[in-house]
């Protein structure tokens, strides 16, 4: 394919802000595990955990904050939710990344490392480019 239509170089602005190498993913606890209330303070429940250097994770459960800690002496939550682990060394040039953009659909998708120019991370989504037709 080819064509006029083709031709037009289409143009989005992205900001990413990188906060730290530890990045949260969902998941259901296999036991019981030690948590902490956290529901009063300022600031949301993962940025909570991630003041933390004991927290593993995080969860929500209406307006309380419940943060998964290494202290033995919290109390050991029996009941199975599902929360956000969090996984150090999730970092640039390590890590796929997903965007989302509304205003411009057309650079949604999973983006993932694919080398490095000039010390900086490039990254790379699957499909065709201007240059691979």
């Amino acid at each position: 394919a080819g064509g006029p239509s083709y031709d037009d170089v289409l143009q989005a602005t992205a900001e990413i802000r990188i906060l730290d190498d530890t990045c949260y993913f969902p998941q259901v606890p296999s036991g019981p595990v030690n948590a902490q209330d956290l529901t009063s303070g300022a600031g949301s429940c993962r940025s909570k955990c991630r003041r933390r250097m004991d927290c593993s994770g995080y969860w929500e459960e209406g307006q309380n904050c419940w943060v998964i800690t290494s202290k033995s002496s919290n109390a050991g939550v029996s009941k199975t939710v599902a929360s956000f682990t969090a996984r150090a060394k999730c970092e640039e040039g390590a890590t796929c990344i997903y965007l989302k953009a509304t205003t411009a659909q057309f650079i949604q998708g999973k983006y993932c490392p694919k080398g490095k120019r000039d010390d900086v991370t490039i990254y790379s989504r699957a499909g065709q480019t201007r240059e691979d037709e």
